[in-house]
């Protein structure tokens, strides 16, 4: 048996105004939460601050008015939440807000037949008013709720309330993953809900909890994306504004919006109408529609380029500072594992994999965190992430893996966050490093290390070509002589890769130790087949 606060006020006025405060409260409170949801037009995350702001600016609309009835209040609310649109949802929102109210009659408190006709009004405007509309989107959920409630005609009103509610929860619920396929950009969405579908039933919960119709409520942490990156490439602005213009021009209105840009809503029953468009010449938007009425209200923003952020729990033990290291063959996973970082993997086909690394740094239960690239192609990447967490995250530029183990040697957990960061960076940067590619040495195709008939080799420090040769052990002794005119060191780290075998791996120690006896050699395996042989010296 449901109880409603409603139902023991005798002030109509006072009741509209809980149900709306109430909605506009829930959106205020869980505005952020409803913001790490967007995906879907553009992954911009502000689908839930529009939609608030959106809900306010009804809501101190309606206020302005003297009240005479719930139909002329909701009208007023409607028409302020069309004024005051956010975005493409809060335009949605505010043009169902409008078929609402225009579905409701009479002085006194609406009934379920009032309600219900409002709602089938609403969702035949919210489809009216998008000029593409989308499946999965919170046009969906209104649909949906929207038949359902036809059940609900003979119920009590807290019944059929209650019901509009459970519905949309079904409907969001139902439709998850159904956005994935749309999302831009280099995004890793699993069974995403629309943001805007969350946020009409995150409002739908705070008007019917502020009446006292108890709702089951949806545990939206399960909901927030893992992670995701995105390359947006589309509209560069947000337009939104008003124009008055005469009800036989809609249909031309529409048909030039088309050619203009995407995710047009054209919304409002009356002129002025609520306009929200994605372009990249504003202008040009705001000259073609002149001509057909004045325009006001004008608001453009310009949307991110990329929207990187995670929400994950931490897992995990706690560490004061836990390290990121990257590595692209077995050997050297398990050489960064024992020194206690964690590891990800650099793939040949996908250097740029930045959702894992933002799910990795979230999911940490660490206060800060420390990032090696150990490959030039990483660097950048790994700086991007880090200046999505406000200086949680370190980049320690390491280009070669050798550098990335020097600086392993001065990580442990139980020490001085700032002193680690620092001696690890001074071992890192005390390692000049180069390394050496070409086929295996002992291919079917030569004769050995020893021929001199073609040159296969090559090896470089930095950006420098040090030595072409078709001897792998005269290339070899040569990066590590322009090692040692950079760096006076004696301790030579060597990363055998997947192409170089042990022949090769003896002729090169010996004719070290041969030709630069002074160099101490550590040797590590590893199974990448993009280079032949790393060389370090500190």
């Amino acid at each position: 048996m449901y109880y409603s606060i409603a139902m023991a006020l005798s002030d109509t006025r006072q009741i509209i105004r809980i149900v709306v405060e109430g909605a506009v409260e829930s959106l205020h409170m869980q505005r952020e939460m409803i913001n790490s949801l967007n995906l879907f037009p553009v992954p911009d995350g502000d689908t839930g601050t529009n939609m608030y702001l959106t809900m306010a600016g009804g809501l101190r609309e309606m206020e302005k008015t003297p009240f005479s009835s719930i139909e002329q209040a909701l009208h007023d609310f409607a028409l302020g939440a069309l004024k005051e649109s956010r975005g493409n949802s809060g335009v949605i929102l505010a043009q169902l807000l409008e078929g609402i109210s225009s579905g409701l009659s009479g002085p006194g408190s609406p009934g379920v037949q009032e309600l219900l006709n409002g709602f089938r009004n609403g969702a035949k405007l919210v489809y009216s008013a998008v000029q593409n509309p989308v499946e999965g989107t919170i046009l969906t959920v209104v649909r949906e709720m929207a038949e359902g409630l036809e059940s609900y005609g003979e119920s009590s009103l807290e019944e059929f309330l209650a019901g509009a509610y459970t519905l949309a929860c079904q409907s969001l619920l139902r439709n998850r993953g159904l956005l994935d396929k749309y999302t831009p950009g280099r995004i890793t969405p699993v069974d995403s809900i629309d943001a805007g579908g969350a946020g009409l039933v995150i409002a739908f919960e705070g008007a019917l909890s502020s009446i006292g119709i108890p709702v089951d409520k949806l545990d939206w942490s399960k909901f927030i994306p893992r992670y995701r990156f995105s390359d947006y490439c589309g509209p560069r602005w947000d337009l939104r504004f008003l124009v008055d213009c005469a009800s036989n021009k809609l249909g031309e209105l529409k048909a030039e919006l088309n050619d203009l840009g995407d995710s047009i809503v054209l919304a409002g029953s009356t002129s002025p109408y609520t306009i929200h468009i994605h372009t990249n010449d504003p202008e040009e938007v705001l000259n073609a529609i002149s001509s057909y009425g004045s325009i006001s209200g004008i608001e453009a923003s310009e949307m991110l380029d990329a929207h990187p952020f995670s929400n994950p729990e931490p897992q995990g033990k706690y560490r004061h500072t836990t390290v990121i290291a990257y590595s692209s063959g077995e050997g050297m996973q398990s050489a960064f594992r024992e020194m206690g970082a964690e590891v990800l993997e650099i793939r040949p086909e996908a250097q740029i994999e930045m959702g894992v690394l933002l799910d990795t740094v979230n999911r940490l239960n660490s206060a800060s965190v420390v990032i090696l690239p150990n490959c030039p192609n990483m660097v950048r990447n790994a700086n991007d992430v880090a200046q999505s967490f406000s200086g949680k995250v370190t980049v320690i530029p390491t280009e070669s893996p050798i550098q990335g183990l020097a600086a392993m040697e001065e990580y442990f957990d139980n020490g001085n966050p700032g002193e680690i960061l620092e001696n690890m960076k001074r071992a890192a940067a005390a390692v000049e490093t180069g390394y050496i590619v070409g086929e295996n040495a002992h291919s079917p195709d030569r004769e050995g290390p020893s021929s001199d008939n073609t040159f296969t080799f090559s090896g470089r420090v930095g950006n420098s070509l040090i030595s072409e040769d078709g001897n792998l052990v005269r290339v070899v002794i040569s990066v590590c002589e322009s090692l040692r005119d950079k760096r006076s060191g004696s301790a030579l780290t060597l990363i055998a890769g997947k192409g170089l075998d042990e022949t090769d791996r003896n002729e090169i120690s010996a004719g070290i130790s041969e030709l630069i006896p002074e160099f101490e050699q550590e040797w590590y395996k590893d199974n990448s087949s993009g280079w032949l042989l790393h060389v370090g010296l500190e």
